[in-house]
């Protein structure tokens, strides 16, 4: 799932969601995780 761009839901292959978005910062490429997404409480 795809959010404009750069941000992503990337889904293991356990289940395991995770909110990824790529960015450039001093002409390197980065990605920053936002954290696990679990519909558990």
């Amino acid at each position: 799932m795809s959010g404009g761009g750069s941000l992503y839901l990337l889904v293991r292959t356990n289940g395991a969601k995770l909110w990824r978005l790529n960015y450039r910062y001093l002409a390197k490429g980065r990605t920053l995780a936002f954290g696990a997404w679990s519909r558990s409480h």
